[in-house]
């Protein structure tokens, strides 16, 4: 009887932890780098355990099926165009989002954001803090990095792409692949760690 109970608080127990996490990088790219910072934060999700980690595009991308349905946590990324976040960017969420306005529970419940610019102080963080804006007006906890002086990453995943030393190659600097893969640790480990908790409140009826 005894082994029973334990086998059965052992399955509940992995029941909780399997898959425990979705998190949907979606961005706008013209060049690909901004793809590529994407793929850095999924790469650093991957290595978190029970998260599941996946990248599209915003064309890619069914708001209902893939955020409202699957996703916990929604990490969006854009380039900078003339100190703003694209206008494809707003677009998608002025257009596909809009039936969410007023629903009744956020469409997502965490959010983060990553952004590529050309120039060092030509807009990254304008548009990381418009992509921000967006996520909030849509009730998402917005995640960011933990604080740095390291200049590698800032209220999101940023790379700099057209400025000595970093305008060099077509793939965006390795500083910035690294802060990147740090921040989607941090986005899985969040997402996987409220996700935990809510089965295991739900699985002993705390909530």
């Amino acid at each position: 009887m005894r082994n029973a109970l334990h086998l059965l608080i052992l399955a509940s127990s992995l029941h909780c932890i399997a898959a425990a996490g979705n998190v949907l990088f979606v961005y706008h790219s013209e060049t690909n780098r901004t793809a590529q910072l994407a793929d850095a934060l999924a790469a650093g999700c991957a290595t978190v355990p029970s998260a599941t980690c996946k990248v599209q595009t915003i064309e890619a991308t069914d708001v209902q099926r893939d955020v409202v349905e699957w996703a916990d946590a929604l990490v969006i990324g854009s380039p900078v165009h003339y100190g703003n976040p694209a206008s494809a960017m707003i677009q998608w969420f002025e257009t596909e989002w809009e039936a969410l306005w007023a629903a009744k529970e956020p469409p997502v419940k965490f959010g983060a954001v990553f952004a590529t610019g050309g120039g060092l102080a030509q807009g990254v963080e304008h548009v990381l803090a418009g992509l921000q804006r967006l996520l909030w007006s849509y009730r998402a906890r917005v995640l960011t990095p933990n604080p740095t002086r390291s200049g590698y990453s800032s209220y999101g995943a940023v790379a700099i792409t057209g400025t000595p030393p970093y305008n060099g190659s077509s793939t965006i600097a390795q500083p910035f692949v690294d802060a990147a893969k740090r921040f989607g640790v941090i986005i899985a480990n969040e997402v996987v760690a409220d996700v935990i908790s809510y089965r295991r409140s739900r699985l002993h009826g705390t909530s």
